[in-house]
């Protein structure tokens, strides 16, 4: 398989074995450039599987992180990185807890708008969709207005402070 990986293309040969549930695991093949020398390194790793039985019957699979010995659901492999490991072993952090409380704000304003099939770049609110309620709609426009105006209050704010710093200049 050919996955894009940043500017470049990663090609990643795979192997399984699936036959006991207590030996499972995937064998990954692949060529990495180092990111800061440039050179290729032959990665040649095998990623053990682990398994739980849900409630309704059948098996859930995961990966078992090769750092962590963890069952973990994603593996990542960040720019930087040479193998797949889990987000927790490499200190990865989600997007979202490095915004603002204004970038949240805009992007449960966003969301919002997208569920109400408008979209989040014009200045109008979306009509109600067919088949939608009007109490869900009105829920929802509620949400909406009360996000934008968070979103704006707080980017005027910093609008504010900006100015004031240049100003003291």
């Amino acid at each position: 398989m050919t996955f894009d990986f940043y500017d470049d293309k990663l090609r990643i040969n795979f192997e399984s074995c699936a036959e006991d549930p207590q030996e499972s695991w995937l064998r990954l093949q692949y060529t990495i450039n180092d990111y800061w020398t440039g050179e290729p390194y032959q990665i040649d790793g095998k990623i053990y599987l682990a398994h739980s039985r849900p409630t309704f019957g059948g098996l859930r699979w995961w990966f078992v992180c090769p750092r962590l010995k963890r069952r973990v659901r994603k593996l990542c492999l960040p720019l930087g990185g040479q193998h797949f490991r889990s987000r927790v072993a490499y200190r990865l952090s989600y997007a979202s807890q490095r915004e603002t409380l204004c970038d949240r704000a805009s992007r449960r304003a966003r969301k919002i708008c997208r569920r109400l099939g408008g979209d989040p770049d014009a200045d109008t609110y979306p009509d109600k969709p067919r088949r939608m309620r009007w109490n869900t709609y009105n829920r929802l426009m509620d949400k909406l207005v009360a996000a934008d105006r968070l979103a704006n209050r707080l980017a005027d704010q910093r609008l504010l402070t900006f100015a004031a710093r240049c100003e003291g200049r």
